[in-house]
């Protein structure tokens, strides 16, 4: 987990704490990302932005 950039132990203790160590079942780092809420979103559809 530590050698994704951005998580350091402090972050990778909690992480690995809810997915167990099993990673076989995320496809990819997208995946994973996603998963756990932390990857960018989309806040804006056809050109109005969410706030």
């Amino acid at each position: 987990m530590q050698t994704i950039d951005g998580v350091g132990k402090d972050t990778a203790l909690p992480i690995v704490s809810e997915i167990g160590m099993d990673m076989d079942r995320f496809p990819n780092q997208y995946h994973l990302a996603s998963w756990f809420r932390v990857s960018p979103g989309s806040n804006e559809s056809l050109g109005k932005k969410k706030h």
